[in-house]
């Protein structure tokens, strides 16, 4: 299908569902799970290489070892940053860049990147709106006897 509400419904799948699911799968259950058991470098070299596998599908085999090196890196950038949210933000410009230029995008691959990441922000934002972490705050400390 050639329509533009199929693109744009293409270019969401890539550029913000995939990236979210991706992360949350790879890095926070995979990973954690790898690293649990195995400790942190080969739990990023096994959920790396997976990574790249998984995509056997969907990319050229001459992305596949590039894919399994990005996969490491957004470990590292988890391990780094304990957080999913840079790697998510890595993953959404990576794959906004790819999908624009299968389509022999120019100008609107910055429009994307910036619309994927403008999306997953405000759903984020959203999400801990409505369902904060859970952690309560600190108590104040006592007061001092006078």
């Amino acid at each position: 299908d050639d329509s533009t509400a199929a693109l744009i419904g293409a270019a969401f799948l890539v550029a913000v569902a995939a990236p979210v699911a991706e992360e949350f799968f790879f890095r926070g259950f995979l990973f954690n799970a790898l690293r649990n058991w195995r400790g942190v470098w080969p739990a990023a070299l096994i959920t790396g290489l997976v990574f790249g596998v998984i995509h056997a599908g969907s990319s050229d085999p001459a992305f596949l070892a590039p894919l399994a090196f990005f996969g490491f890196g957004l470990c590292v950038l988890y391990v780094r940053t304990r957080s999913l949210y840079p790697c998510i933000g890595l993953h959404c410009a990576n794959n906004a860049i790819a999908f624009g230029a299968t389509q022999d995008w120019t100008w609107q691959i910055p429009i994307l990147l910036v619309s994927a990441l403008a999306v997953i922000g405000l759903t984020a934002w959203a999400v801990r709106r409505v369902w904060p972490s859970g952690r309560a705050a600190p108590a104040p400390a006592p007061a001092p006897a006078s």
